[in-house]
């Protein structure tokens, strides 16, 4: 499949990323207030929605990684698009509560899975025709672009229409500006790439000692920043830090966290990953280490932002080393059960409570928790070599 570009395949990888994920993950939090007013329900029974949404995309990403090594994917992306759509006019017209959560928990977790992060590597990862490792990274853009676009959208649509328009008008932008180009860009399909059958079959492939170790290996360093993102405002509150510079420190590490998508991408293509990785991690232990030494703002920005820097690049090297250690012809299926172990990152805010909780310091939390990251450098470190892959298809150019 390619579209006039290599590059404009990456553009569009983007484009699909910042309205799937955009809205359904970025934006959701501005109709919990006209939800609570229009089905007399408490917020809690409407954070069951994303709460089930966030579980459940990578908890099917296997599924998904299967798919998109076996078939069409335009008409996979197409398909997402479509029931992505579909999904925003049933909560447009919803009765109740119980239909946002069940188009949340089980609908759009499935456009997102075959419109998502997963479709849009493994398309770019079969159309790159060099940099392979920066295409995945301005890929990998696609998310934070949404994330902050998305919310300003539609606040902008909340003050003028009803949330019902607005998920009307949403589903309409999304067939506009996303399905329409995709039948248009997205002309001629490569057939998924099959491989030779020498490492096994698929669930042999899924569960391999490789495959597993790379995932502790995303899992461990993820689980950090998501453990800070979540406690920042508790633990501004600790240490005498004010609830607006918590915020701005949240915005500040949004901004980094997409600057290290890029810069990620860019170093994938020219440093060994084994130094590249011992390199992120080193760098989450330091940024770790000074949140938990920090006793006011500037400290606490510094360590955050460390973090936020080289965590952000985590996905899209992950993504170039299956690229490169796999082939294209199981990429989707090794990088759906690796993005499967990021729902188990979610534990990380709950972890770092805990230990709040029990010590009455989120000093400790920070600096004991980096000790989690020895168990992901040692699988990395430990990782099985690579079998050779057999040459595949070379990508098209336009």
């Amino acid at each position: 499949m390619y579209a006039t570009s290599p590059w404009l395949t990456v553009a569009y990888c983007c484009l699909m990323q910042a309205f799937t994920l955009g809205f359904g993950f970025y934006a959701f939090a501005f109709f919990v207030v006209p939800w609570t007013a229009e089905f007399g329900v408490n917020r809690s029974s409407l954070m069951l929605a994303i709460t089930a949404s966030a579980v459940a995309s990578p908890l099917i990403s296997p599924l998904g990684g299967i798919l998109l090594d076996r078939l069409d994917s335009k008409k996979l992306i197409l398909g997402g698009l479509a029931i992505y759509c579909l999904g925003l006019l049933a909560v447009a017209a919803a009765p109740s509560y119980l239909v946002v959560v069940a188009v949340f928990g089980l609908v759009l977790p499935v456009a997102i899975t075959l419109a998502g992060p997963l479709t849009a590597y493994s398309l770019v990862t079969r159309t790159a025709t060099g940099k392979l490792g920066l295409a995945l990274g301005i890929t990998s853009l696609g998310s934070s672009i949404g994330g902050l676009v998305m919310p300003v959208v539609v606040t902008g649509l909340l003050g003028m229409y009803s949330w019902r328009l607005v998920f009307t008008i949403v589903a309409a932008l999304v067939m506009l500006c996303v399905f329409v180009p995709g039948l248009v860009l997205l002309k001629k399909s490569i057939p998924a790439p099959s491989g030779d059958g020498r490492h096994g079959g698929t669930l042999q492939l899924m569960r391999s000692r490789a495959v597993i170790q790379l995932g502790l290996s995303y899992l461990l360093p993820s689980m950090m920043f998501i453990a800070i993102l979540h406690n920042i405002g508790a633990y501004a509150a600790d240490i005498g830090v004010s609830q607006p510079q918590a915020a701005l420190i949240i915005s500040a590490s949004s901004v980094l966290t997409a600057i290290g998508k890029i810069g990620s991408g860019y170093l994938s293509d020219r440093l060994n990953h084994t130094v590249l990785y011992v390199g992120i991690v080193t760098v989450i232990a330091i940024g770790m280490f000074i949140t938990g030494l920090a006793t006011a703002f500037a400290p606490l920005l510094a360590g955050v932002c460390l973090v936020a820097l080289v965590l952000g690049g985590i996905s899209p090297f992950v993504a170039s080393l299956v690229a490169n250690r796999w082939g294209t012809a199981r990429f989707g299926r090794v990088m759906g059960v690796i993005y499967a172990f990021a729902a188990l990152s979610g534990i990380g805010p709950l972890v770092a409570a805990a230990i709040r909780d029990s010590t009455g310091s989120y000093s400790h939390v920070f600096m004991w928790m980096t000790v989690a990251l020895v168990p992901g450098i040692v699988c990395f470190l430990t990782l099985p070599k690579a079998v050779a892959v057999p040459a595949e298809p070379g990508p098209i150019r336009a």
